[in-house]
């Protein structure tokens, strides 16, 4: 019996040997790719490196090799990429494995190559050589590559979830057995997840002439700017709403004109250094004229010190100023008028915690803590009612831009497949360090989460936007968008589900706000698309589209064009 228990150590012990030596992690040198392009697509080397870096590290048995050492192979190779000069490389940064590749570009077709090379054995384990058709193809073979290196070179089987940007009209496919809302969507601006018109009480009804004898699609002159965000509300308290944008340091006021145009009626500079992130327009003191509450900051350092105008006299006076609040103006379920909730940020990011506040002729104070789940911020996230059973439910945009619906604990019920809510709108949470080439971090705001009941039936849509990213969410810090859909979705009870979208609108939608903006009395559906020049070289350009929400109508032709032109008008 003895000698049993001394041979089942002994064969233990070896187990445990052999395991210790199977678990000593493998090292990988990943390189940046070679990017051949009439255009500037620079950024796609660090977008892959981070993307194969994420997919390929597994702790415990794959080692990435940091950036800073990567880069400095880089450029010793000076383009020299023979087996012997990878096999040197390899060997004097310490990897097991060293992957490079490049990436060709020319018009839609699109090139990818790379291999990993074995630095011992000088041999290729794995190469991809692949042609894309356009460039949304692009994450999906890097998905696949990466998948495959773990299989073949690290013998990890793990599969990897494939995230890339999908142009799919739904959030979530049509599903057997549910129930489709019908919709008499005009198929030149509006789309049902059925690409066919329908019979439905609600119809965002894109006609040339309505019963009225006005257009209820509406483009508004070109602004030279870029339009940041935008509200709208009464602020002069004349009993018509006016519409209020911000730019980098401008906040300007607009009323709307017959035959339908925009006059701007007053302007404020919040002068140099400063960087206006959102905008809300709402009456929280009840006194019948509407407030602009402005998220502001400061300097290099992003100090958040936000501020409230009131139109007074024809002028924008900032009544109250310095507020150390980041906030919103979001629709309380339960009283179903607007609330402000806001949110402290420090410079490693922002505090735990948002709270409801209050405001006073002359201070923004803090009120009750909402319970909402972690990855709530004061800017990415609404409340409603979505199943019409008195339960509150939190609709959020995660900060991977997935919409998600959650318990107010933070239970998820549901994720989409594609990304939501994107903009250009940044707060600073890092400054830049002047002493290394340490640059500032960025976090983004998602556009605004509209929840609205706009057929009446007592169960509450989710409106939001859907940018194209141009730069295919490749890099965490710089962003471009090429296009962008609006997006209706109702509670189907395992989900959001699609009621309709908007075809492709041209550039990107900064900010859409559901409110009446014509004083007819009915909610128009109005974006700020924005179209900027990637290298800074030209101005951007803005222009406001309205859509007007009404019932169906059979007078008048479908204007089956899409908003495409940027006029000089």
């Amino acid at each position: 019996m003895k000698r049993n228990y001394v041979s089942l150590l002994a064969v233990l012990l070896l187990l445990v040997s052999l395991n210790g030596h199977a678990a000593a992690p493998k090292s990988i040198l990943i390189l940046p790719f070679n990017i051949h392009s009439e255009k500037d697509l620079s950024f796609l080397q660090a977008g892959i490196q981070d993307m194969l870096s994420t997919r390929l590290a597994e702790k415990g048995q794959v080692t990435v090799i940091d950036k800073v050492k990567a880069a400095e192979a880089y450029r010793e190779l000076q383009g020299e990429f023979t087996s012997d000069r990878l096999q040197e490389t390899g060997k004097k940064y310490a990897a097991d494995y060293v992957l490079y590749g490049s990436l060709t570009v020319l018009g839609e077709s699109v090139s990818l190559d790379a291999q990993v090379l074995d630095v011992t054995a000088g041999a290729l384990p794995e190469t991809l050589s692949r042609q894309i058709a356009g460039m949304d193809g692009l994450i999906p073979e890097i998905n696949d590559f990466a998948r495959s290196v773990k299989e073949k070179v690290f013998n990890l089987g793990e599969p990897i979830s494939s995230s890339g940007e999908s142009e799919a009209s739904s959030a979530s496919g049509p599903q057997e057995g549910v129930p489709q809302a019908k919709s008499n969507l005009s198929p030149g601006y509006f789309m049902t997840p059925q690409d066919r018109i329908q019979v439905s009480s609600l119809g965002p009804n894109i006609i040339e002439r309505g019963q009225y004898g006005k257009p209820l699609l509406w483009k508004s002159h070109a602004f030279p700017i870029h339009i940041k965000g935008f509200d709208i509300g009464d602020i002069d308290g004349n009993g018509k709403n006016e519409l209020v944008l911000i730019t980098e340091r401008e906040v300007r006021a607009y009323k709307w004109t017959d035959p339908g145009g925009l006059g701007e009626i007053a302007k404020f500079d919040i002068g140099a250094f400063n960087m206006l992130v959102t905008v809300d327009v709402a009456d929280l003191n009840n006194d019948g004229v509407a407030e602009i509450y402005v998220v502001n900051e400061v300097g290099t350092m992003g100090e958040t010190s936000s501020f409230v105008l009131e139109m007074r006299s024809g002028r924008l006076i900032p009544v109250i100023q310095n507020i150390p609040w980041n906030f919103r103006v979001i629709l309380d379920p339960e009283t179903s008028e607007p609330m402000l909730v806001g949110q402290r940020k420090t410079a490693e990011g922002l505090q735990a915690g948002i709270y409801v506040l209050k405001r006073s002729a002359a201070q923004i104070t803090e009120g009750k803590q909402l319970t909402v789940p972690v990855g709530a911020t004061a800017f990415n996230f609404s409340l409603a009612d979505l199943n019409n059973d008195g339960k509150i439910l939190v609709v959020l945009i995660n900060g991977d831009d997935y919409l998600e619906v959650e318990t107010r604990s933070g239970d998820s019920l549901w994720e989409s497949e594609y990304y939501f809510g994107g903009t250009m709108n940044y707060l600073t949470v890092k400054q830049d360090n002047a002493f290394t080439s340490e640059a500032s971090e960025r976090l983004y705001v998602p556009a605004r989460i509209v929840i609205a009941d706009m057929n009446e039936d007592g169960v509450p849509e989710v409106l939001v936007n859907r940018n194209k990213s141009a730069t295919f969410r490749l890099t965490s810090r710089y962003r471009f968008f090429s296009g962008c859909h609006i997006v209706s979705l109702t509670w189907k009870g395992i989900g959001l589900m699609e009621d309709w979208t908007t075809t492709r609108i041209p550039g990107y939608v900064s900010d859409f706000q559901l409110k009446d903006l014509d004083g007819d009395g009915k909610k128009d559906l109005v974006a700020a698309m924005v179209k900027l020049d990637p290298s800074g070289i030209k101005e951007p350009r803005s222009i406001f589209v309205s859509f007007q929400l009404a019932q169906a109508s059979n007078s008048g032709q479908p204007n089956s064009g899409q908003p495409s032109e940027w006029s000089s008008e």
